[in-house]
Order: structure tokens, then sequence, then C-alpha cells
């Protein structure tokens, strides 16, 4: 089984998990920064990474596809 095909027991699928937390770290790594720094533009732009976070972990999370079940 190839490892980027591999899922876990329950059917989920753990990459877009990874990239949810990915984006979630960067989300709040730059509304730290711009927070700690008085750069409203920065933690702002910041908050643009929640909705690509919530994305991949609805995708993650799921269930498998119909396509998916044999």
């Amino acid at each position: 089984m190839n490892a980027l095909t591999r899922r876990s027991l329950d059917g989920r699928d753990c990459r877009y998990c990874l990239g949810a937390l990915l984006s979630l770290a960067v989300a709040a790594g730059a509304v730290a920064y711009g927070l700690s720094n008085q750069d409203v533009v920065t933690a702002l732009g910041g908050l643009l990474f929640l909705p690509p976070t919530v994305v991949f972990a609805g995708l993650g999370l799921r269930g498998p596809n119909v396509r998916d079940r044999d």
C-alpha cells in the first residue's frame, strides 16, 4: 500500500488533516506576529488561512466516499 494513498482504519484521510494543522499554524503565527508588532494588515491576513483550514479538516475527517467503498 502506497504511503500517499494510505488511510486510517476508520476511513479518515490524514493527509488533509496535516494540511489543516499546517494552515492553522500559519494562521496563528501570522495573527500573533501581527498583533505583537501592531500590524493589523498581517493579523487580518492571517485570518485568510482559516477557510482552507476548515475545508481541509472537513475533507480529512469525513468518512470514505461512496466511490471508495467496494
